[in-house]
């Protein structure tokens, strides 16, 4: 039931194309849509490659001494704030390059919504940590 509601929760697009986390998403994300169990050897045995099962037997042996809730609260937040950076930044890239007075108003309107949104998932962030 958690995991369904993180899953809703996580847009794909917060996951960085190729990522070693977006892999191990999908496969949890298929794992379930299809009415399989969850588990350590069932993930493991979905993830293809060498360094996405490092990967996850790495998590598999991390100290949980944090509430799972924030844990989880503060990685759909960092996932997001990374998704919206990388935004930003081609919103930089592309202010170099126009000259139209107009779409570079469009663009600086677009990377202060930007700057905005990363702003409010770095203080929500710092916020549950204080906890």
């Amino acid at each position: 039931e958690e995991r369904t509601a993180v899953l809703d929760q996580l847009d794909p697009e917060d996951l960085e194309s190729g990522s070693s986390v977006e892999e191990i998403v999908r496969v949890i994300r298929t794992l379930q849509e299809e009415g399989e169990p969850v588990e350590y050897a069932t993930v493991f045995q979905a993830l293809e490659d060498d360094t996405h099962r490092g990967l996850r037997a790495s998590l598999a042996f991390r100290d949980e001494s944090m509430d799972a809730g924030l844990a989880v609260d503060g990685c759909l937040a960092t996932f997001r704030r990374r998704r919206l950076e990388r935004e930003q930044r081609s919103v930089v890239d592309a202010l170099k390059r126009e000259s139209d007075p107009a779409m570079i108003d469009d663009l600086l309107a677009r990377k202060m919504n930007l700057r905005r949104q990363i702003a409010s998932l770095t203080d929500g962030v710092q916020e549950d940590g204080a906890r």
